[in-house]
Order: C-alpha cells, then sequence, then structure tokens
C-alpha cells in the first residue's frame, strides 16, 4: 500500500514523537483515523538495517524501506525544513 508524505503533513508534524510525526500524519491521512503510531526498530545492528512499525487501530504494518528511516532521522533532527514530500510502501504483517 502506497502511503504519501505531503508537505501539510510535513509542516504539521512533530518530530520525536510516534503519534504525531510527519509520516503518521500521512498515515492517518491514508486510514482515515487518529488511531496511529509509528515506531523504528533495527532489524540487524551489525548492518543497521532499520524497519519502520506502523500501527493503525489493530492492524500492523511494517516498511522496510530505508528512505522512510532516513527521512524519520532527518525529520527529528531538523523539522520541516530537512525534508521534502515522498511516497513509501507499508505491507501489512
Amino acid at each position: 500500500m502506497q502511503i504519501q508524505i505531503t508537505q501539510k503533513n510535513i509542516y504539521e508534524g512533530q518530530g520525536g514523537c510516534g503519534l504525531s510525526c510527519a509520516v503518521a500524519l500521512a498515515v492517518r491521512d491514508k486510514f482515515k483515523t487518529n488511531d496511529v503510531r509509528v515506531s523504528i526498530t533495527h532489524e540487524d545492528d551489525d548492518n543497521q538495517q532499520y524497519q519502520v512499525g506502523i500501527k493503525v487501530k489493530d492492524k500492523h504494518f511494517v516498511s522496510n524501506d530505508p528512505n522512510v528511516y532516513y527521512f524519520i532521522s532527518d525529520f527529528d533532527m531538523g523539522g520541516a525544513g530537512s525534508v521534502k514530500p515522498m511516497q513509501f510502501t507499508i505491507n501489512q504483517i
């Protein structure tokens, strides 16, 4: 499933918050619900692989796209001026 992070999501998002970051706001828009939580987990510390987990109500999704991880990291460190709108894919697990 494709998720589009818009400029509006970026301006309204709050860095460091899995409930209201730009990614969470984009997922909220897609699913038409406020019950969204975004988290990052380390898949393999040796290879620095990260996975973005997304919980929507009682369903769990994942994105293994490294660009989403870097988007979240850049947004958390530099705010709205450090990222641009993007699209990414999530898969239900």
